[in-house]
């Protein structure tokens, strides 16, 4: 009989239980729909989260949830309750959907064109002819450097003691004409390449052990060809080997020897060179990290590189961003027998549709060194040593797909003198200032 009123007990308790569940789940899915409906998104957040700790855990209550995050922008937190959507149903378009646009809307253009995969052709073919994801960009860009060594090309004598025979290069001026493309193969993969010019105009120290020579019209032309593919994940992950080629024009002198010390020649000559590397990153909601290792093969020895950077979106979108970086280099042959450090600082923020605007601060010997993916290559005997750079961008608005950006920087300098086999003698013979400005226009299409 004992038993009987027990078993009883709990049946009452358990239905009761069951009632109170239903209850609960009821009034939170009727409370959840119901904001959704009413556009109430800050109310909505709230209201699911509590749901979810209540164990109310379901499809709609994810998505729900991840729309009323992307509704306010808060794009990795969206991201985050569409994946757990998809946990629920996984060939659902419309989290498919919202996924993509969670990593469209976040600059991840590459994983975000990646998700496309996990679409049907006609729903792909839709999103795409929205024209809210490019195949294609071209971007023409123009870069000027005006260095501040006048008082150093006037009166040579002041800075180089002529100790080492050897050159030595001060420069004046740089420009640097560039057209760039980027094209998307298919979901997730894009062939980037540029094409660009580089012409440095500079003051060229000689001296032989017996004359000294100034050429302070001395002129180096690099013709550059960039390629890279990028390889996306739909996680977030991407991979993106890289080539960079350089085709230098340079002039140099040959002189007479002790019968003919005043007699000297100015010829041209030519020769090739490479960057060749690959980087790796992975944007996880509020972090990126991302590392690259390349072989620099430039005019004045063999360098390997090593990268690591770290950013960080605080509010779970491009709108806002701040990071760091850390490059070093090592020199087989002998200029660098241990590993030189740079350190870059980087921020940014984003009014969408308004304006854009980014800065870095660089310190460290940027010598035979590459940037950007390898896009940037840094291969002089003059070097930067500090940089300060700020950009921003305005996009035109409506379907135009059309960007304007400019820029400019402030930066130090050193130069170190070669002998004539291209072995080093000394560093920081001169340090010196420039700045530069920077512009051009982008199109998506």
């Amino acid at each position: 009989m004992r038993s009987v009123v027990i078993a009883t007990a709990l049946l009452i308790v358990s239905l009761l239980s069951d009632a109170q569940e239903m209850k609960g789940f009821r009034y939170h899915d009727s409370l959840t729909y119901n904001l959704y409906m009413e556009g109430r998104w800050k109310d909505l957040t709230q209201a699911a989260r509590e749901a979810l700790s209540e164990g109310h855990d379901f499809y709609y209550m994810r998505m729900r949830l991840g729309i009323a995050w992307y509704e306010r922008s808060f794009y990795a937190a969206a991201e985050k309750q569409f994946r757990k959507a998809l946990e629920f149903n996984s060939e659902d378009p419309i989290a498919t959907e919202y996924l993509f646009y969670c990593r469209l809307l976040s600059g991840e253009f590459p994983t975000a064109s990646r998700i496309l995969s996990l679409m049907t052709v006609e729903h792909r073919d839709r999103i795409i002819d929205e024209g809210r994801l490019a195949k294609n960009t071209v971007w023409l860009s123009f870069y000027f450097n005006d260095f501040d060594t006048e008082g150093i090309v006037s009166d040579p004598a002041t800075f180089f003691d002529d100790y080492y025979p050897g050159t030595t290069t001060v420069g004046r001026l740089l420009t640097n004409p560039s057209i760039s493309m980027s094209h998307m193969i298919s979901p997730g993969v894009y062939y980037t390449h540029s094409f660009n010019n580089i012409t440095k105009q500079s003051l060229l120290h000689y001296y032989d052990g017996i004359r000294t020579i100034n050429l302070t019209n001395h002129k180096v032309v690099q013709n550059q060809y960039y390629g890279s593919i990028i390889v996306a994940g739909k996680n977030g992950f991407s991979f993106r080997p890289w080539l960079h080629l350089s085709l230098t024009i340079y002039d140099y002198i040959i002189a007479g020897g002790s019968m003919s010390p005043g007699f000297y020649t100015v010829t041209r000559g030519t020769s090739l060179h490479y960057s060749a590397g690959a980087s790796i990153r992975k944007r996880s909601g509020y972090i990126a990290l991302d590392g690259s290792a390349a072989v620099n093969r430039y005019g004045y020895g063999t360098v390997l590189q090593g990268e690591a950077g770290i950013v960080f979106y605080p509010l779970g979108n491009s709108r806002l961003y701040g990071g760091g970086r850390i490059t070093g280099i090592l020199q087989p042959d002998g200029r660098f027998n241990e590993i030189k450090p740079a350190y870059t600082l980087s921020g940014g923020v984003s009014f969408p549709g308004i304006i854009s605007f980014d800065i870095a601060a660089i310190n460290g010997s940027l010598w035979n060194t590459s940037t950007g993916n390898g896009l940037y290559i840094f291969n002089s005997p003059d070097y930067f040593t500090r940089r300060f750079l700020i950009n921003l961008s305005v996009p035109l608005g409506g379907k135009s797909g059309v960007t304007l950006f400019a820029g400019g920087g402030l930066n130090s300098h050193n130069t170190a003198r070669y002998t004539f086999d291209n072995k080093i003698t000394s560093d920081q013979i001169a340090e010196y200032y420039s700045y530069n400005i920077n512009g051009g226009i982008l199109w998506n299409f």
